[in-house]
């Protein structure tokens, strides 16, 4: 996964790729990593540099046309390679039952998917937060994960319900939480002592994205993305 430096590409250059995926946090270097065994040629486009920038952070800035917001951008939105992953405080569980299911009172709420559904893709994706397990221990199964008796309370577990919450370890790193950049970084030196080229990293500030071209009608892959009040910006009226 070697790293590219747009600002290095002389215009009108163009970079093939069958899968573009944008923005290198947890989320889109984790989904490159997933794919580097297949035979697709990934493109990982971040707008940040592999350092904090000035001319990067400038464009987190925010108008707030609500309550004032003086906290500094970089505590919450990272432009760089790994993403939020340089602020996060590691802090992970998977959601609740009721978090998939429809509920009147929550607009928009309700998952396509259930809670089981998703258990073998959290515990797949454990590895990769630098996490011992990813499921079987935010409710009263933490207990038996760990071989204890626990605790039973008298309370109504449709109120309240037990809730454990786990923290990230940097695989190089024992003492701190995992660093996607870091790690990207290590797999780009990795790379470049090896023959195969499939996937990369292209970062850079600017209009240089207008390079990439996909192939194979493959969609670009936005990671992180959150939707807009309306839904999906993909999904038809």
């Amino acid at each position: 996964m070697p790293i590219v430096d747009l600002r290095d590409i002389p215009t009108g250059e163009t970079i093939e790729a069958d899968l573009c995926i944008i923005g290198s946090g947890p989320a889109g270097s984790t989904i490159a990593r997933e794919l580097d065994s297949e035979r697709v040629r990934v493109v990982v486009v971040e707008s940040g540099d592999t350092e904090r920038s000035p001319e990067a952070d400038a464009l987190n800035e925010i108008e707030s046309i609500g309550r004032p917001r003086v906290m500094d951008q970089w505590l919450v939105r990272n432009r760089i390679l790994g993403g939020s992953s340089h602020t996060w405080t590691g802090r992970c569980a998977p959601f609740d039952r009721i978090d998939y299911e429809k509920r009147d009172w929550v607009p928009y709420s309700g998952w396509p998917i259930t809670a089981d559904e998703m258990m073998p893709f959290l515990d797949r994706a454990a590895p990769y937060l630098g996490l011992g397990v990813g499921t079987g221990f935010s409710d009263r199964s933490f207990w038996k994960l760990f071989g204890r008796m626990g605790f039973s309370p008298d309370i109504d577990e449709k109120l309240l319900l037990p809730f454990f919450w786990q923290f990230s370890r940097d695989d190089a790193n024992p003492f701190d939480y995992m660093r996607f950049g870091k790690s990207v970084r290590s797999r780009a030196l990795n790379a470049g002592r090896s023959s195969r080229r499939r996937r990369f990293v292209a970062h850079g500030i600017g209009p240089a994205h207008r390079a990439l071209r996909r192939r194979n009608r493959k969609c670009p892959l936005v990671a992180g993305l959150a939707p807009h009040e309306s839904g999906w910006p993909w999904q038809s009226k």
